[in-house]
């Protein structure tokens, strides 16, 4: 009887997880959390709080425990309202789901092979089956659920998370289920005293909990502002750069209205002269010469010209060329304008520079029923599909990427990448 009444109790356990975390997430004020990872750690919480009330009727100590834990995953809202955002919820939503599932499938998977160590093997019974199921279908439920563009942020999250404190996290959830398991059931091999055992093994869990937490804390802590600040220094040295082109500009139209007042003052002297057609020649010259400062892109918008211009200037030291051909919206969002072809035109230059030889980096732009089309294409010499990359700035080249697709996805434009044969096209859709 009491087997049939822990097993129900997992299932009603897992039921009230997910309705707990769909009224989360649904809620207007919560948005999407941030760092997500720590939502899940903190809605992992819960689940075990769950199981060990539930499995652990009997131990009126695991009701204080589940009140305090209740209090700290909704009181963090306030605590951190800073990490809060108004945009993308899937990977708040669907990843603490994902790892839910595979934590009560964990779990159960423990309790089997507990089970399959005791004397008695009737005691697995159809309730037992019924839970695994359960865990299973909801796993299987989530990843049809979350799409192939979402799983590419997943793995994105889980790179930036340390492998040792990862494996680390792993191991004492395992081991908390494992003592959770111990404090819940008794078998013919496995005995557990109430009392001083089942306390001491209630503080051992909650003493693991606190170093996995606090160690995963430190980590992603370390990492967040050491991108931060790479991030800030690889902007400053961004705009160092075009203060140096600004400052180049300034000396280049000092050194032609130099020479400006010298042409004027040939050219007057030859009309003083009574030498008229010496004087028209010689201002032919001067129309046909490049002595004056040509705008090197015309796109129809102010912005990418200036955009263009200077990532050309910065092409030119790995001997790469960007030609334009088309023109693009004159009022489009400028911040979005700058982060799409910014971060774009960055990973095309950092790829050219891998290859030897002249390079050229083609932009196609066309504006069709209130769509821009825009197509970005240059030649690669690595196969892959998801704009990875083999230098020491992957964080940055990541962030660049998913503020490209946050941008489109801002505009409900669409986002593909095709790479193949020698030649990476990043094409884009935006609705005008």
């Amino acid at each position: 009887m009491n087997t049939v009444i822990s097993n129900a109790v997992f299932i009603i356990s897992d039921l009230l997880l997910l309705v707990n975390l769909i009224l989360i997430s649904k809620s207007a004020d919560l948005e999407e959390f941030k760092p997500s990872w720590i939502k899940s750690l903190s809605v992992s919480v819960v689940h075990g709080s769950y199981t060990l009330i539930f499995s652990s009727y009997f131990a009126e100590s695991s009701k204080f425990m589940m009140t305090v834990l209740l209090a700290v995953y909704y009181l963090r809202f306030l605590v951190f309202p800073f990490i809060f955002t108004k945009k993308i919820r899937f990977i708040s939503f669907y990843m603490p789901l994902l790892l839910i599932s595979l934590d009560s499938l964990m779990q159960s998977c423990a309790l089997w092979i507990f089970k399959l160590t005791a004397s008695n093997l009737n005691e697995l019974t159809i309730n037992k089956v019924t839970s695994m199921i359960f865990q299973l279908f909801v796993l299987g439920l989530i990843c049809f659920l979350y799409k192939k563009e979402q799983f590419k942020n997943l793995r994105f999250a889980f790179k930036s998370t340390s492998k040792a404190v990862g494996i680390l996290m792993l191991l004492c959830v395992f081991i908390m289920e494992g003592v959770v398991t111990l404090i819940s059931f008794e078998t013919d091999n496995i005995s557990v005293q109430k009392g001083f055992s089942e306390f001491f093994l209630l503080i051992l869990m909650i003493v693991m909990f606190a170093i996995m937490f606090l160690l995963f804390i430190n980590s992603m802590s370390k990492k967040y502002f050491q991108d931060t600040s790479d991030l800030l220094l690889k902007q400053i040295d961004t705009q160092l750069r075009h203060y140096k082109a600004l400052d180049d500009m300034k000396k280049e139209f000092h050194s032609f209205r130099h020479d400006y007042i010298n042409h004027m003052q040939c050219v007057s002297a030859l009309i003083s002269s009574n030498k008229n057609e010496e004087a028209v020649q010689y201002i032919n010259k001067l129309s046909n010469s490049k002595t004056m400062t040509e705008k090197p892109y015309e796109s129809g918008n102010n912005i990418l010209d200036s955009i263009l211009t200077e990532k050309a200037e910065f092409a030119k030291e790995c001997d790469t060329e960007i030609c334009l051909d088309g023109l693009f919206t004159h009022d489009f969002d400028p911040i979005d304008l700058c982060v799409i072809f910014s971060n774009a035109l960055d990973n095309a230059i950092e790829s050219c520079g891998k290859i030897g030889g002249h390079k050229v980096i083609d932009i196609k732009l066309n504006i069709q029923q209130g769509y821009q089309f825009i197509s970005i294409s240059n030649p690669t010499n690595e196969e892959n599909d998801d704009l990875k990359t083999t230098k020491d700035d992957k964080i940055h080249h990541g962030f660049g990427i998913n503020n490209i697709r946050n941008s489109v996805n801002k505009h409900n434009g669409t986002f593909d990448i095709n790479n193949g044969n020698g030649l990476f096209c990043l094409n884009i859709t935006l609705k005008l």
